[in-house]
């Protein structure tokens, strides 16, 4: 996470807009959170998010730490676009390559 270590960086990766979809699902009768991961966005913001996440979750007291959603990735894509605010430092260059050569 070294080079999102730039608050203000993790900050805006943090926004609503640059979040993962989530679907409600069930898995061997347990509630779940299926994640669609943004095809858009880099994966070193995506291991980023995934760090903060669980430090997030281990911070939480045992009890709150149960009743947490089991979140599982998707191996389908988000299919939403970049908003047109995303800066450049987010935007995968292969999504980038791929998209525009479909332009």
């Amino acid at each position: 996470m070294a080079e999102y270590d730039d608050k203000e960086k993790l900050a805006q990766l943090m926004k609503p807009e640059y979040m993962s979809s989530e679907e409600s699902d069930m898995e061997d009768g347990e509630p779940i959170f299926r994640v669609r991961r943004l095809q858009w966005l880099k994966e070193k913001c995506n291991k980023a998010k995934d760090t903060l996440d669980k430090k997030y979750s281990d911070s939480l007291p045992t009890n709150l730490r149960k009743l947490k959603r089991k979140r599982v990735l998707s191996v389908e894509p988000s299919e939403g676009k970049p908003p047109q605010s995303a800066p450049g430092w987010m935007l995968s260059k292969t999504w980038c390559d791929n998209f525009n050569s479909h332009m």
